[in-house]
């Protein structure tokens, strides 16, 4: 668990976010709307066995291949292409 002290006060800035999103133990990356990995955590980048900037530009499926892009449910293509997941 990662804990910022005054976080109510003050939100972290992007130096705090990219401490938090580093250490944590789940995969996040951030991609563009045409699904092409902008940002990756360290997590992500051991699970897809290439080093970040080896990731950056390339799109998910370039990653996770056509047959488990097939799989992802429907709210999860929207969110990677910029709208609101629905709950």
């Amino acid at each position: 668990m990662v804990t910022i002290a005054g976080a109510m006060e003050k939100p972290p800035g992007e130096q705090g976010l990219r401490v938090i999103t580093d250490t944590m133990p789940v995969a996040a990356v951030r991609c563009d709307r045409e699904s092409r990995f902008l940002w990756v955590n360290p997590t992500y980048a051991k699970w897809a066995g290439r080093p970040a900037r080896d990731i950056i530009g390339l799109r998910i499926i370039d990653i996770m291949g056509s047959r488990a892009m097939n799989r992802w449910p429907t709210s999860a293509w929207s969110s990677c292409r910029g709208s609101a997941a629905a709950g």
